[in-house]
């Protein structure tokens, strides 16, 4: 009985270090090299919060800002490095794959929001529909291709 509960402590333990884990920060803590790589790219917008994310034990920093109308969020790696880009948009941004997609599958749903992901030369958008009272996440590759549903 005793092997069964540390093998299990120890599956607990390994599972719990692959999981992302985010919590807010000042903007004192991003590294510097983080926010000058942020402000050379998007020099009009105003950071409206700072993040770390560890994931798989490698912190990451997060810079949630705003641009006009666009939220963004920016992941980068500590040196500076972009490595995920989150930004919300509208439908008339979407690209036309995506756009037809969406009307030949989900006509009678209401779009609420449109995210567009981009991770190194990978682009996706995540579309999240309600129909009455049932809300469903969508993610189409940017040829319209579904890549999952939640």
């Amino acid at each position: 009985m005793k092997t069964y509960f540390f093998v299990l402590l120890f599956l607990i333990g390994v599972s719990s270090t692959s999981i992302s884990q985010e919590m807010k920060i000042s903007r004192k803590q991003v590294p510097a090299s983080v926010l000058n790589s942020f402000k050379s790219t998007y020099p009009k917008a105003k950071i409206k919060g700072t993040n770390i994310e560890t994931k798989e034990g490698v912190a990451y920093y997060e810079i949630e800002s705003k641009e006009g109308k666009t939220k963004r969020d920016v992941l980068y790696s500590k040196d500076g490095k972009v490595m995920e880009i989150e930004e919300m948009i509208s439908a008339d941004q979407l690209p036309q794959q995506v756009m037809e997609a969406l009307t030949k599958n989900y006509s009678n749903a209401k779009v609420k929001s449109i995210e567009k992901n981009i991770q190194g030369v990978v682009t996706t958008y995540e579309v999240i529909l309600q129909n009455g009272k049932k809300k469903t996440e969508i993610v189409f590759s940017a040829d319209g291709k579904i890549t999952n549903t939640k």
